[in-house]
């Protein structure tokens, strides 16, 4: 997947099956064992009745959003059976040719196991930023609109109509025209 390894190992072909071990993010290892390796630390989530032991730790990522802080992560190898989880996968083939593969390949080792919500990563991203970038471009929009506006206004060049008042009050009139 691309993420910087920070220090231990990657997961390797009997993590599956051994003892339960997991790979943790830099934040989680700040806040649970500040200043204090944490390779080789044991670890238990909530709900669950396994102890998993830190093998390595790998750079932060930001799945939730480009504009969110990381959150303490830990990654799992894949064990057998249904999943109810997220996978990420990076690869050099045309998109189209990679999702058609990984769901065979998942329908071959877990064929009642359902594959969906199947998305380009240029697309999570993409839809992650979106907001920001229209928030953006309204923002850039009135903010033209006003430097326009007060161009207009600052130099005179808006058309000013000035009306002519006649008055027909005596008060008005000339010595002369009173007669």
């Amino acid at each position: 997947m691309g993420i910087a390894r920070v220090r231990g190992r990657t997961f390797t072909a009997s993590d599956a099956t051994g003892p339960p071990v997991a790979i943790i993010n830099t934040t989680m290892a700040e806040r649970f064992w500040h200043g204090v390796d944490p390779l080789g630390r044991q670890f238990s989530v909530p709900g669950d009745t396994a102890s998993f032991t830190v093998v390595g730790v790998v750079a932060d990522i930001r799945d939730r959003g480009l504009d969110q802080a990381p959150i303490p992560q830990m990654y799992r190898p894949m064990e057998p059976g249904l999943l109810n989880a997220a996978i990420v996968v990076w690869g050099t083939l045309p998109p189209r040719a990679l999702i058609a593969g990984l769901t065979s390949a998942m329908h071959d080792v877990a064929p009642v196991q359902a594959v969906f919500n199947v998305r380009m990563m240029t697309d999570v991203v993409r839809a992650s930023v979106r907001p920001r970038r229209t928030n953006t471009l309204l923002f850039g929009v009135f903010a033209a609109l006003s430097v326009g506006c007060w161009h207009r206004w600052s130099t005179g060049s808006i058309p000013v109509i000035q009306p002519r008042w006649r008055s027909c009050s005596p008060c008005t009139k000339t010595s002369e025209e009173m007669g």
